[in-house]
């Protein structure tokens, strides 16, 4: 290891007797090489590692100075990190603090590095922003990455102060999670020229990577007259301008034949890209990814050229041309213009035209105008107007809300150390000035400030004649504990019990009166430990009452200004969060009494869409104003019930303070290929083509339904609300999968429909892990059973009522829990930031796996062979009583049991199963139920294919199936249904099959038309 050493006027003395040629590294340790470096650790040899910390060892791999470098590796379930503390404290005399570190794979890496002073604790840092923390500013491109850390300009997290130089006390490095190892060395201080002793060896084409404070600068090293280019690239540059050159002339004489050239003139939006916009960024500049790119050009080009060279000759071709003689048909490659969108009105779950037919809009962030007009619709159709706080992380300072929290005392936040929900920014909020501007909204100055906001800024909504719809904000959450909070929970509780003693029966508690009572605190943005889980409860409650109480509030004052436009709010992830208790978050609230429309921010999985169109008790549009989620399942997101898609995003140019947000940009992305950036344009034109069609599959109500418990969402134990999910979350998530791939559609009822017979209208219903349910609820779900309905148990269920208090409604149904195996807590994953800036810290559970051996009988009566499942997670031990055993443990124990009640059948399960093994169990409860599903595709086992979701529905004359590839590989099925069907014509490429059987590619996603036969 390297120390420090005083060097003074003996350097020279040394240069003379040793010479600069000295190749031996340990004689050059433990020392400054210059006044101007001081080498804090370049790795040579064991004793390099002591004092330090992190998943490391000594490697040789791969150097930039010496013979040595530190491995940073570890397992799947621990990140990468390394963290120092051996170095002189004073570092304020040096300009930059650099290090090299090298990224072996052709994947881009980004990781933090926090540096600590002693102005502040390591529960200041983590706390209170007291340190400097990059997060994601370490830039890792393939090779070697050398970093210059600028330290003169270098803040604390926060924002308040300079990070004091003078006195640092630990370096850190982490990475989170890789499928590879890193190499770091050669961190140094180095003021002025570097010392040639200390330098990193640094090849022209590695890339150089300036952090300064917030923003990041990464370029290759060069100078470019040393980079060498082959003459293949050289030879691709060429041909791939030629294809380009050869595009554009067929489309200037396809456009003076009248032709519509918007799907081939991708080609050229996707070379712009490749050849323009990514040849000037660093992760694109090497030649494999420059090949790469080159030959999709010419491919691509060469295609469309193809294309309209076929159409001008006059062969066959799929699209038609515009002209009076010849009438475009519907079923045409022809993409009609987006109408006014002033004219468009909402009406039962679409946006309509003046003729009634739905228009289906999918806009990009960020563009509002030039050629990409021809492929979405404008982004300002939506604005975020900030109306519930009065202003945003971006332009608080110049609304009357920041002089109002800064002049008046009652203003600021009381009790919450979590995050701001943007209401409006803290250390965490991504833009903006650095600052904790956290408002409380019960003040009369910040609700009085927020009017004054809307009277300055009510024009930019009124003035823009492509608004179709308002949001007041969203990634919202709220807490409170100021004085005005605590009486409005007061009130809150004396309108709900009452009394006092009813109170106290209900929190075993022994208040004399309400005055008494004090909502339960929150540290560390959670509960702190020994809540009164009862008290909780109904905080938890109160909470989003009044937080929806204000929202509608904040609408009404809006109507003021703008009676017309569409408003909206809300918090989509928080509704299936395990910290959705300390949210202020109900979306069944919000969208029943605020908003017209939906507003449903969601990318990956379209789980949400499916459970905020069941939440809603009429039909509204949903949209989407940033849909993340990268490229793929972008059609069925609009296919489950978004009829408007804002997606993330377009960015103008590369963002230099979150490089990581460039890994979603579309033309930025390493991640998003050109081939992927042509099918979001394609998907562009075909939604405005096929806006009936896809309107079709949100007309039927579905028949099958998760139970989406609010009890179990917010009564969580003060140590999960942290965590990310629950048990009764991840069981959601995994029946939801296991039912997704059915072919048939989806919901969720939630406990307040329940209790207003919503039931009635549902086959089968699934109760997944609710572990505290009102008494109530169980109850309405038995005379469900009873009454003719099927439903599906998932443990833990029926546990504890809505208080956290036992109240067993199992055996209810004759079944008795004597036991519980549960799987052991192994430790927590790192804390995450989650897109909407939220925190989250996973807790490790280890694995329990059972073997579950399905009997013949009743749902299982028709398998030709023994059908094994697996268990994942706790095991129940219970006693069936004089239910039928369905399946069994390899020890004996009853695994599934069927439970006659009425006219109807309950399947308890006696532990939670496989995602992929849920299917196995619906699959024949889906026929038994008599699901409606005119089509399903048949994989080649036989079963109902898994891995694409298709899902049909019948129109008077044909059928339409949507069939989404949700992985990397080829999904092949046929269509199947009693009885003959016609021809099966794909609406997207208007490519016409002579049989059902139909095949995916990876990711692949489209609408077929199939003809009915007499």
């Amino acid at each position: 290891m390297k120390k420090y050493k005083p060097f003074f006027a003996l350097v020279i003395l040394y240069l003379v007797l040793f010479g600069c040629g000295l190749s031996d590294d340990s004689s050059i340790r433990n020392r400054k090489d210059t006044v101007n470096t001081m080498v804090i650790n370049d790795f040579e040899n064991s004793s390099s590692l002591i004092n330090l910390k992190g998943t490391i060892s000594l490697s040789k791999k791969f150097t930039v100075h010496g013979h040595g470098c530190l491995e940073l590796n570890s397992s799947e379930t621990m990140s990468l990190w390394f963290e120092t503390q051996d170095f002189p404290k004073d570092w304020s005399n040096y300009e930059f603090l650099k290090f090299d570190i090298f990224n072996p794979s052709t994947r881009l890496y980004f990781g933090t590095i926090q540096i600590f002073d002693d102005s502040g604790t390591d529960e200041q840092a983590e706390f209170h922003g007291q340190s400097y923390y990059g997060e994601e500013k370490l830039f890792l491109n393939r090779g070697w990455n050398h970093f210059e850390f600028l330290l003169q300009h270098a803040m604390v997290e926060e924002g308040d102060r300079p990070l004091a130089l003078n006195k640092i006390r630990k370096l850190r490095f982490s990475f989170g999670y890789s499928d590879t190892p890193l190499f770091l060395d050669n961190i140094r201080l180095v003021n002025g020229k570097e010392s040639r002793h200390a330098l990193s060896h640094i090849d022209p084409r590695d890339c150089i990577v300036l952090i300064d404070n917030r923003d990041v600068y990464p370029s290759l090293a060069g100078p470019s007259e040393k980079i060498e280019v082959s003459d293949g690239i050289i030879q691709l540059r060429k041909q791939a301008s030629g294809a380009v050159e050869e595009l554009k002339k067929e489309i200037r004489v396809a456009e003076l034949q009248g032709f519509q050239t918007l799907y081939q003139r991708i080609p050229l939006i996707t070379a712009d890209i490749g050849m323009g916009i990514r040849s000037k960024l660093v992760w694109f500049q090497d030649e494999t990814e420059e090949r790469e790119i080159l030959n999709y050009v010419i491919s691509s080009c060469n295609i469309a050229a193809g294309e309209i060279s076929d159409m001008l000759a006059a062969r066959k071709v799929n699209w038609l041309t515009i002209g009076p003689e010849n009438e475009v048909s519907h079923a045409s490659l022809y993409v009609p213009p987006y109408p006014p969108l002033h004219e468009l009105e909402p009406e039962d779950g679409f946006y309509r035209d003046k003729s009634g037919n739905p228009i289906i809009l999918f806009s990009m962030l960020q563009i509002n105008e030039g050629p990409l007009m021809d492929y979405f619709a404008p982004f300002n159709h939506r604005i975020e107007s900030y109306t519930v706080g009065g202003g945003s992380r971006y332009n608080i300072e110049s609304s009357p809300v920041y002089e109002a929290f800064y002049k008046y005392p009652g203003t600021h936040r009381v009790g919450w150390d979590g995050w701001c929900g943007h209401l409006i920014k803290d250390r965490w909020a991504m833009g903006g000035k650095k600052e904790d501007v956290v408002i409380c909204l019960e003040s009369p100055h910040i609700r009085e400030a927020v009017l004054d906001y809307m009277k300055m800024h009510h024009r930019e909504w009124t003035d823009n004649p492509n608004l179709l719809y308002n949001i007041m904000a969203y990634e919202l959450q709220y807490l409170c504990y100021c004085d005005i909070s605590q009486q409005m929970f007061r009130d809150w509780l004396k309108s709900k019990y009452g009394d006092i003693r009813s109170v106290n029966k209900v929190w075993r508690t022994s208040y004399s009166g309400f005055a008494e009572i004090v909502a339960p605190e929150t540290r560390n943005a959670r509960p702190v430990d020994g809540t009164n889980r009862a008290a909780w409860y109904d905080w938890a409650n109160f909470n989003t009452r009044r937080f929806t109480d204000y929202l509608k509030w904040i609408k009404t004052e809006m109507r003021k200004f703008d009676q017309v436009t569409s408003i909206c709010a809300g918090g989509t992830s928080s509704m299936l969060s395990s910290s959705n208790s300390v949210s202020g978050i109900d979306e069944e609230m919000i969208i029943n009494e605020v908003d017209d429309v939906i507003l449903n921010e969601s990318g990956r999985s379209p789980i949400f869409s499916d459970l905020l169109l069941s939440l809603s008790t009429t039909k509204k549009v949903m949209v989407d104003p940033e849909m993340g989620g990268g490229t793929h399942g972008i059609l069925l997101q609009f296919l489950h019930g978004k009829s408007d898609i804002s997606k993330w995003w377009w960015a103008g140019s590369p963002s230099k303070e979150y490089l990581h947000m460039n890994e979603s940009s579309l033309p930025h992305s390493k991640e998003i290929s050109l081939s992927d950036i042509d099918e979001v344009l394609r998907l562009g034109l075909d939604v405005r083509r096929l806006g009936s069609e896809i309107a079709e599959f949100t007309k039927v109500n579905p028949e099958i339904a998760i139970l989406y418990s609010k009890t179990s969402i917010v009564q969580v134990p003060p140590l999960q609300v942290q965590a990310g999910r629950t048990p009764y979350i991840d069981a959601v998530y995994s029946v939801w999968e296991g039912a997704r791939f059915l072919g048939c559609r989806i919901g969720f009822v939630s406990e307040n429909q329940i209790l207003a017979g919503k039931l009635a209208k549902i086959k089968m219903l699934i109760i997944p892990a609710v572990k505290y349910i009102r008494p109530e609820i169980v109850t309405e779900i038995r005379k469900y059973i009873e009454n003719g309905g099927t439903a599906v148990i998932i443990p833990e269920s029926f546990i504890f009522d809505q208080f956290a208090r036992e109240n067993n409604r199992v055996a209810d149904f004759g079944i008795t829990i004597s036991g519980v195996t549960l799987p052991a807590v192994t430790g927590q994953a790192e804390k995450t930031q989650n897109y909407d800036q939220s925190f989250s810290q996973a807790i490790l559970y280890g694995e329990v796996r059972e073997k579950i051996t399905c009997i013949n009988d009743d749902l299982f009566s028709d398998s030709s062979t023994t059908i094994t499942l697996l268990s994942d997670g706790l095991v129940q031990k219970i006693n069936p009583g004089s239910n039928k055993v369905l399946a069994r443990f390899e020890d004996g124990d009853p695994a599934i049991v069927l439970v006659k009640e009425g006219k109807g059948s309950l399947y308890y399960l006696a532990a939670p199963l496989r995602t992929a093994d849920y299917h196995i169990l619906f699959e024949p409860l889906a026929l038994k139920t008599g699901l409606i599903r005119p089509l399903v595709g048949i994989g080649k086992d036989g079963h109902l294919v898994t891995g694409a979701e298709v899902r049909a529905v019948e129109r008077e004359k044909d059928y339409l199936v949507y069939a989404s590839n949700l992985t990397s590989e080829t999904v092949e099925f046929d269509l199947n249904r009693e009885g003959k069907i016609g021809s099966v014509l794909d609406l997207r490429t208007m490519t016409e099959y002579e049989n059902t059987h139909l095949k995916l590619n990876p990711y692949q996603e489209t609408i077929f038309k199939i003809e009915k036969t007499k």
